[in-house]
């Protein structure tokens, strides 16, 4: 019960951390209680900036979604959707499952 409970606090915790942009902590975090491995390669680097500035909010949103494993309890699937003036989330959305139409 208390390595489930432990299991839960730190998915919590890399929750909130990675909502909230601190991606390095929640790496090392994870990291250090052997609960992700680092892939052996990189398949694509993001750029700096994109060729359409925007220059107000709402002109262009961004869309992410990840996929994540913790021991013990199984795949987690992550979307967001990011503004891309502002870098606020305007919407995220967990799921335990991911399904396909």
């Amino acid at each position: 019960m208390a390595k489930k409970l432990w299991f839960f606090c730190c998915f919590l915790l890399s929750l909130f951390i990675f909502i909230f942009g601190i991606k390095w902590l929640e790496i090392n975090l994870l990291k250090s209680n052997g609960l992700i491995t680092t892939p052996s390669f990189r398949v694509m680097s993001a750029s700096d900036s994109f060729y359409d500035k925007t220059t107000s909010v709402n002109q262009m949103w961004q869309t992410d979604f990840t996929y994540f494993k913790i021991f013990g309890w199984g795949w987690y699937y992550l979307s967001t959707i990011l503004d891309d003036y502002s870098r606020f989330i305007v919407s995220w959305e967990l799921w335990l499952y991911y399904f396909r139409q």
